[in-house]
């Protein structure tokens, strides 16, 4: 083997000893005169430079002091022309990229350290070469020698060659560029000397000034240039980097030589590296689940931010090294450590387990755990990894359903009405506890599978009958009202209602029927209240918004709508029933999808759709909504019963996945290729002197500069690769000419037993007859990047498992072939395999026949033409169908993808990610389920809600009745008094009557004698004396009075009488405008005398304009708040009415200085038959009508109080348009 004879100064800086030994000792086998240096501080570093003058640098960067010397030595490396290798027993890819990026030479790992001679003879050899590059240009006759042998040289090289002089003048320009730039570039090198502005075109805009910058600090300093820079090559970024020195020649002009090489490759193949493990950090930071690792000691490696949210800490440093015991209790703890170790030691995962976790805070959680062995690249178990999910939600909501389910039972048997249900043969199947003790048993045994006939006797039995044959006809029985003699001979009454039970198929499988004791209107009332109390723990009880609504004129408008609707979407059930809500908080562009959809909902009785709205807060929230389609037989118009599940959670917590990258090759430095042409016809290879290096063999072991064909396969190739190297290199010398080149890999073990992969480029070119008729191309050594991509399968490994663990798999999808690409895990989660399938590439329609349920093909299908067709780059779809399993079983999957378009704007890929959610379909299904029950009980129980609307009508005229009578001994008293005022007038009256008869008596008798006699005189006094007696001026004057007085005691007595007839006047569903002021004064008319005694009235009226209302039922809420305020005042006190206009609202608020109401009180204080006065003062219905009466004008009725400071009743009633407004009173 050849040794160098040349004396090599070596310089080996921070290198520990034994390494120091091993790299002389290598070195040595092949440098007999090599001569070493050893520093071991900066201090000493720039000395030796100066004196021992090395021609390479060998450097340890492991040591943590060292930074400072790799940043000397890389501003050594730029600024001279000394090579840096760095020898390491600390093998770390990410290091290697740094130095390398710094402009280290090579990174060569402690064991490879065989490597190092090879390496080190490369460095020198290209360096040495370089410097030739840079000779001095002033022996004309030894220029052109160099000339020639550079042209021989550049020709092998896979890099760019050039010159560049800037002029005092500042014109800067190439003076040369090799041929390889037609290669690189896509363009000849005359092209770019003859106007190199060209390069400009080239470059990004924003690199532009850099280059001039670097170019002019070159020129000022003399310092060589050393650029990595961005060309824009046949559309795509390529990367290289520009090596060159420069001189200053006679006339003062800047000259640079240097060459330009494509690190494209090995760019990527760094950004590749990077790129994997940003995606597994991606992967694990934006996961829901707690993902974590850890140790052979169940010692926590690494977690995601899922896990720290989860354990309620901040970052990775406050877990790592802990255990499950720093965590939780201890009987968990002591369970996860068994898993782990029964992991470790069988290699078998534990899948789905449910576990509960017990913080050592005392919190509790329920997790579906997997856990997996760790693995390293050899297969050797080195930790575990599992994912969590949090199912503390789902377990409590089954335990939710459970009680539920348990609860309605108990409902049901908690009502005291009969209720049952039977099939199609009228045979009992289900009943409740007050329908078995009916039928006078103790046991629903006792009844199940029983006919009325055999339980009743036979004339109430026949009767039944008839109604049960009736129902099961199709027609529905209401208020059936049917007689019977309890055991103690007593008459009972019930009024039932049956109703015909239909399948799917709208056939009749049986009814339901509900039976009412009607016997006691108090005991209807109790169990009307009851019935309220469990309807609302129903709607309470479940986290979906339940609704009805209704359909006219193509107006979607709610009739009723649960209270927590306000949790959804921040507004009351008030706000969401008013009309055009619906058509303002829908979003727009789901609008016409919504209504698009109803005809199917009334073809098919039921609807599914997800869909927006609108917060109170102005953002949008996604929901799913089930629809129930029925007729509202009252008003014989559409009718829609369904339900709102927020899902906004979901829509956005799911997100694409990214495709992985390709893996790309990585370049390997200049020296590291080697030329060879071949001898068509003599059959041999003609190989370059960097040849037999590039497969580490010196002169002494080689051919020489040709070998025969057989001598090189049998040589170079392996024994396994010898026969497909062939075939390859046969067929291609013997075609016509190849400009495109083709390619092939082999392997090669070295003489120290060492695999190594090369990659062997071949390209001909032909004669005349277009035969091939010489061949020739480049070998690479590919060993490293070899082992690099066993690296990134290593880590796809583990993202591939991730993805599994996660029930994620990618695919892709070729819109110009129609075809899809799969993966395993694609096939995995269709649980079947590649091979069973035909493989990873098959046509949408294979996939659509084999894997799409029937009935959901064409949604895949319309998805595959929206893509093709929208004019959108940024596409993205989301959808949900069935798919069916390779084992033939139903499942359930979420395809999420987005779409890439070619420059003339068509569809051509497609990248997307399933997600298997066939157990979350499963859960919907159950809960779907669920909710067809509570319709049923809705039906039920709507009957029941018509009985307490029709008895609520009652109780509010019972009540205004009540108040009626109680007020009616003060009014009696306000209308005694103007009665008295009548009575006492008129006797008075008769006696001023009958003085004036006298009167006028007397004038009748004297008028004659007036005319017959002459005592004119003594007549007319005779009558004033009369007069003077009757005193008949003040008979006048009073007369007047008692005239004024009766006329408005009268007045007053018509008031009183009116506004009665008007309080107790039965009040009718008719809402007409009125003047509100003037209802006050009328509620002030009939209470007054209740009120005089014990407050002062202040008024303080606004301008209120009409308000569309029942005036008499508003009424009745008045009279109710202003007794209410003066039975509070003990002594005399103040009632203050307040009335006006705001924010659309017309206000009532009624205020008293009496005692109050104590806060315990004040949150029941309009619950029926709840009130705060002594026993047997009054019924506590009050203010729960009053407030019935303002919900239903849509309005508010609150009040505010303070113990021993009196309380204030607002009324809120909303104010419809109107142009006229009332004055104030």
């Amino acid at each position: 083997m050849k040794k160098f004879h040349t004396k090599c100064k070596i310089l080996l800086i921070e290198i520990n000893e034994s390494a120091a030994e091993l790299a002389k000792s290598e070195i040595k086998k092949q440098i007999i005169d090599a001569e070493f240096c050893e520093i071991t501080s900066e201090k000493t570093l720039f000395s030796e430079l100066g004196e021992f003058r090395p021609e390479v640098i060998i450097f340890d960067p492991a040591k943590p002091e060292t930074g400072q010397l790799l940043s000397d030595i890389s501003y050594l490396n730029q600024q001279g022309d000394i090579p840096l290798i760095i020898f390491t027993s600390s093998a770390n890819e990410e290091l290697a990229y740094k130095y390398l990026d710094k402009g280290a030479w090579d990174y060569i790992p402690k064991e490879d350290a065989r490597r190092l001679i090879f390496s080190l003879q490369n460095a020198i050899d290209f360096y040495q070469a370089q410097k030739e590059v840079f000779l001095s240009h002033k022996d004309l006759d030894e220029f052109e020698a160099y000339v020639k042998r550079f042209r021989d040289w550049e020709l092998h090289i896979p890099a760019i060659v050039y010159s560049y002089i800037l002029k005092t003048d500042g014109t800067q320009y190439f003076t040369y560029l090799s041929s390889a730039t037609k290669k690189y570039l896509g363009i000849s090198p005359e092209e770019i000397v003859k106007d190199s502005s060209i390069m400009k075109r080239f470059m990004l805009p924003e690199d532009i000034n850099g280059v001039l910058e670097k170019i002019e600090i070159s020129a000022q300093k003399l310092i060589p240039f050393e650029l990595e820079l961005r060309l824009i090559i046949n559309g795509e970024i390529r990367w290289f980097k520009f090596f060159s020195s420069p001189e200053r020649n006679n006339n003062n002009e800047t000259i640079w030589s240097g060459i330009i090489v494509d690190i494209t490759e090995r760019k990527n193949m760094a950004e590749a590296l990077s790129s994997e493990q940003y995606l597994m950090h991606i992967l694990m930071d934006n996961s829901p689940d707690a993902i974590y690792f850890k140790d052979l000691d169940s010692r926590f490696i690494t977690v995601n931010k899922a896990y720290l949210n989860k354990v309620g800490l901040e970052s990775e440093e406050d877990i790592i090294g802990k255990t499950d015991f720093d965590i939780f209790d201890e009987e968990h703890a002591k369970s996860a450590k068994h898993d782990e170790e029964t992991i470790i030691k069988t290699g078998k995962p534990v899948i789905d387990k449910l576990e509960k976790e017990i913080y050592s805070i005392g919190k509790v959680t329920w997790v579906s755990s997997t856990k997996v062995p760790l693995r390293n690249a050899e297969g050797i178990i080195t930790g575990t990894f599992g994912i969590s999910r949090d199912i503390t939600e789902r377990k409590m909501t089954e335990e939710s359903l459970y009680v539920e389910r348990n609860l309605l039972r108990m409902i049901i048997d908690a009502i005291p009405d009969l209720i049952y249900i039977k099939d199609k043969n009228e045979k009992i199947i289900i009943a409740n506890k007050a329908h078995i003790a009916f039928l006078g048993k103790e046991d629903q045994t006792e009844v199940y599978g029983k006919a009325t006939q055999e339980l009743l006797p036979l004339k109430n039995a026949e009767k039944l009958h008839k109604e049960d044959q009736l129902v099961l006809s199709g027609t529905s029985v209401y208020n059936s009202e049917l007689n019977f003699k309890n055991k103690n001979g007593k008459d009972k009454y019930y009024i039932s209602t049956k109703l015909p039970l239909r399948n799917s198929n709208n056939e009749i499988t049986g009814f339901v029927g509900i039976s009412h004791d009607v016997t006691e209107s108090r005991q209807i009332q109790e169990k009307i209240r009851k019935s309220e109390e469990q309807i609302r723990y129903i709607i309470s009880s479940t986290s979906s918004v339940l609704f009805n609504a209704a359909i006219k004129d193509d107006e979607f408008t709610f009739i009723w709508i649960s209270e927590n609707v306000k949790d959804l979407l921040g507004y009351l059930p008030a706000d969401v029933m008013k009309a055009g809500w619906w058509e303002e908080n829908i979003h727009p562009d789901d609008k016409d999808f919504f209504e698009n959809s109803l005809p199917s909902l009334y073809k098919g009785k039921r609807l599914s759709l997800e869909f927006r709205l609108q917060h109170a807060e102005k953002h949008y929230v996604w929901v799913s909504t089930e629809l129930n389609y029925t007729e509202d037989t009252g008003k014989k118009q559409p009718a829609i019963i369904g339900s709102w599940i927020d899902i906004t959670e979901r829509m956005m917590a799911q997100e694409a996945l990214l495709k992985s990258e390709e893996q790309l090759s990585y370049a390997l430095k200049i020296a590291r290729l080697a030329y060879w042409e071949y001898d068509i016809q003599e059959k041999f290879f003609i190989l370059n002197e960097q040849f037999y290096s590039v497969f580490g063999i010196t002169e002494d072991n080689n051919y020489g500069p040709t070998i025969s064909t057989e001598e090189f396969i049998n040589y170079f190739i392996h024994p396994e690769d010898a026969k497909d190297f062939r075939n390859l290199f046969f067929s291609t010398v013997s075609s016509t000419e190849n400009k495109n080149g083709r390619e092939l890999e082999f392997r090669r073990i070295d003489e120290d037993g060492r695999l190594n992969y090369y990659q062997f480029f071949i390209f001909t070119s032909s004669g005349k007859n277009k035969k091939a008729i010489k061949a020739f191309g480049v070998v690479q050594d590919i060993t490293e990047r070899k082992q690099n991509i066993n690296v990134i399968k290593d880590s796809r490994k583990k993202l591939s498992n991730a993805m599994k663990i996660a029930h994620l798999a990618y695919w892709e999808y070729d819109y110009i072939n129609d075809l899809f690409i799969f993966n395993d895990q694609f096939y995995d989660l269709l649980k079947t395999k590649a091979i069973i399938e035909g493989g990873y590439i098959i046509p949408s329609s294979h996939y659509a026949k084999k894997f799409v349920h029937p009935d959901d093909i064409y949604v895949v299908r319309e998805e595959i033409r929206k893509s093709a067709e929208t004019r959108d780059p940024n596409y993205t779809s989301y959808l949900e169908h069935r798919i069916i399993y390779g084992n033939g079983e139903i499942g359930h999957i979420a395809v999420r993808f987005s779409i890439v378009k070619d420059k003339y704007g068509r569809t051509i890929k497609s990248f997307g990610a399933n997600q298997d959610i066939t157990e979350r379909v499963k859960r919907e299904m159950e809960k779907r389920e669920l909710e067809k029950q509570l319709l049923i009980r809705n039906q039920e129980l709507q009957q029941m809600l018509d009985d307490m609307t029709r008895m609520q009508k009652t109780l509010v005229q019972s009540e205004k009745m009540a108040s009626l009578g109680e007020l009616s001994a003060g009014i009696a008293h306000e209308i005694n008094n103007p009665l008295s005022y009548v009575c006492s007038n008129v006797n008075r009256l008769k006696e001023y009557f009958d003085d004036t008869t006298g009167l006028l008596q007397k004038w009748q008798n004297i008028e004659p004698q007036l005319y017959n006699n002459g005592h004119f005189n003594k007549i007319l006094n005779e009558i004033n004396d009369y007069s003077k007696m009757i005193d008949l001026d003040f008979i006048l004057q009073d007369f007047g009075r008692m005239m004024v007085s009766i006329q408005d005691g009268t007045e007053r007595i018509k008031k009183i009488v009116e506004g009665m007839r008007g309080f107790a006047h039965i009040s009718e569903n008719s809402m007409q405008f009125a003047d509100i002021n003037k209802a006050i004064e009328d509620t002030l008319t009939i209470v007054w005398n209740e009120v005089k005694y014990k407050a002062a009235i202040e008024k303080e009226y606004g301008e209120l304009p009409p308000v569309k209302c029942n005036i008499s039922e508003i009424k009745q809420v008045l009279v109710n708040l202003l007794v209410n305020a003066s039975h509070a005042i003990n002594e005399k006190g103040m009632i203050k009415i307040i009335t006006s206009s705001e924010f659309g609202y017309a206000t009532i608020k009624i205020s008293d200085n009496g005692c109050g109401i104590p806060e315990d009180k004040l949150k029941r204080i309009f619950d029926p038959f709840y009130t705060t006065k002594p026993v047997g003062k009054g019924t506590g219905l009050g203010l729960w009508i009053s407030s019935t009466i303002i919900q239903k004008h849509n309005g508010f009725l609150t009040v505010e109080s303070k113990p021993d400071f009196g309380s204030t009743f607002t009324i809120r009633i909303p104010i419809e348009n109107s142009q006229q407004t009332s004055g104030k009173n």
